[in-house]
């Protein structure tokens, strides 16, 4: 909610998740940030790290679970 002038007005928050393929593929981003742009109201940008998060994991030598394509993390693997 947003009060300007006494009066009360809603204004939309969009939440959009990115995900590393998109920000690792400069023509993918430069499209998305230009649609994300255009989006009315306010905005808020969530990047899902699920790349970065295999890679390290990779160079961590941990093995990475996943079910249905997403990401089960343990307890250890948070550490």
């Amino acid at each position: 909610m947003v009060v300007k002038d006494k009066e009360r007005k809603e204004e939309r928050l969009s939440i959009v998740k990115i995900g590393g393929n998109i920000v690792d593929d400069p023509e993918l981003l430069e499209s998305f940030l230009c649609d994300f742009h255009r989006l009315e109201g306010r905005k808020l940008l969530v990047h899902g790290g699920g790349v970065m998060a295999s890679k390290m994991a990779v160079e961590l030598g941990i093995e990475t679970k996943m079910i249905q394509g997403r990401r089960i993390t343990d307890a250890d693997t948070l550490k």
